[in-house]
C-alpha cells in the first residue's frame, strides 16, 4: 500500500473551486486530492409523498452546467473531476479499495435528512475501512463560527435583529469577482457578482426612480444595462422583479 495521503473531496452542493474550504484544507494535507461527484440514483426519483420529481429538466440542465464548468476549472489547474454514478457511500468505498492510499475523505456538512443520512453512511463506510473523514461548513453566508452568538438559544427569531446583530461586527468586502448570465457554474456565479457590484451602469432611461432594464435571459453580463450603483439602491428596487438588477440574484448558486 502506497504511503502517500490521498485525499478524496466529495463534492454535493458545493460545486466550486473559488473560497471552497475543503479544497484549501486538502491542499494543506495532502500529497494528492481527489474531486469527486456522484449522480446519487435517490435524487432521480419521486418523492415519498405524491411521487414528486426531486430534479426536474431545469434543475439537472443547471447541475450539468456546474459539473462542466467545475471539471474545465480543475482542468485549467492541471486537475480533474471524477465522476460517477452510484450512492457516494459505495462509490466512496471503490475508490479507497481502487486507490489504495486514501487517508481521509472529506466533504462539506449538511443540514437536510437525506444528505444527513448520506454523511452517516459515508462516516460508517470509512470507520469500516479505517479511513478518516474531515468536515467542513460552507452553506451559509456567514460561517456559522463567525456568528456573534455564544450559543443557539440567543440566535434572534427576525431577521432584522439577527442582520443588525451580524452588521455591527463585521464590514464590507469588496471582491472584483462576480455574476448573472442564466447557466450554472462557478464562472457565471463570479461574473454576476462582478457585474452587480461594480459593472452596472446607467443609461439615458434611468431617471430618478424610473427604472428601464435591457436585458434578455441568455444576453451576457456586459450586455445588461442596469441602475447605477446597483448595491445602494438596493432596498428600493429588490421587490420590481422584473429585470436582472432589480436584485441580487445571487439564490441561484
Amino acid at each position: 500500500m502506497s504511503t502517500s495521503r490521498t485525499i478524496i473531496c466529495l463534492l454535493r452542493n458545493d460545486l466550486r473551486l473559488h473560497d471552497n474550504e475543503l479544497f484549501h484544507w486538502a491542499q494543506r494535507n495532502a500529497d494528492h486530492i481527489v474531486p469527486l461527484y456522484c449522480f446519487d440514483p435517490r435524487h432521480y426519483v419521486g418523492t415519498y409523498n405524491y411521487n414528486l420529481p426531486k430534479t426536474g429538466p431545469f434543475r439537472l440542465r443547471f447541475l450539468l452546467d456546474s459539473i462542466r464548468d467545475l471539471r474545465h476549472t480543475l482542468l485549467h489547474k492541471g486537475s480533474n473531476l471524477v465522476v460517477r454514478r452510484g450512492k457516494p457511500e459505495e462509490v466512496v468505498a471503490d475508490l479507497i479499495k481502487q486507490l489504495g492510499s486514501v487517508s481521509t475523505v472529506a466533504f462539506h456538512e449538511e443540514v437536510s435528512s437525506e444528505e444527513l443520512n448520506v454523511e452517516k453512511r459515508v462516516k460508517d463506510v470509512c470507520a469500516q475501512m479505517k479511513v478518516k473523514v474531515h468536515t467542513c461548513w460552507g452553506s451559509t453566508l456567514y460561517h456559522r463560527d463567525d456568528l456573534p452568538f455564544n450559543n443557539i438559544s440567543r440566535l434572534p427569531d427576525v431577521y432584522t435583529q439577527f442582520r443588525k446583530a451580524v452588521e455591527s461586527q463585521s464590514r464590507p468586502l469588496t471582491d472584483p469577482r462576480s455574476a448573472f448570465p442564466c447557466t450554472g457554474g462557478e464562472s457565471q456565479a463570479l461574473a454576476r457578482l462582478k457585474h452587480y457590484f461594480w459593472d452596472t451602469v446607467s443609461t439615458s432611461s434611468v431617471t430618478n426612480r424610473h427604472i428601464n432594464v435591457v436585458s434578455t435571459m441568455h444576453c451576457s453580463c456586459n450586455k445588461i444595462y442596469g441602475l447605477q450603483n446597483a448595491v445602494a439602491t438596493y432596498k428600493e428596487t429588490r421587490n420590481g422583479l422584473i429585470g436582472v438588477d432589480y436584485s441580487t440574484k445571487f439564490s441561484p448558486w
